[in-house]
């Protein structure tokens, strides 16, 4: 057998903690959710901060900081 070869075949195997299985990847996406939900309501609250001011910092409404991408209430970027 080849170097390589060999050394594959006697590398130690992955720990069974990291496997990408369906009990390790549902508390990852619960997070996920958790996360997407405190972001929209940041979002939201940034949203009504600046209409508040008079709208013209351009957060999600095509001014320079906004860069013309509006994130809607889904969460899905919009153009």
């Amino acid at each position: 057998m080849s170097a390589s070869l060999s050394a594959s075949m006697s590398a130690p195997l992955p720990d069974p903690k990291l496997a990408m299985t369906p009990e390790n990847i549902r508390p990852l996406l619960e997070n996920a959710r958790e996360v997407q939900a405190k972001i929209l309501e940041c979002l939201a609250e940034l949203r009504g901060l600046v209409d508040g001011y008079g709208g013209g910092i351009g957060i999600g409404g095509g001014g320079a900081v906004g860069a013309g991408v509006d994130v809607g209430m889904n969460g899905d970027a919009e153009r």
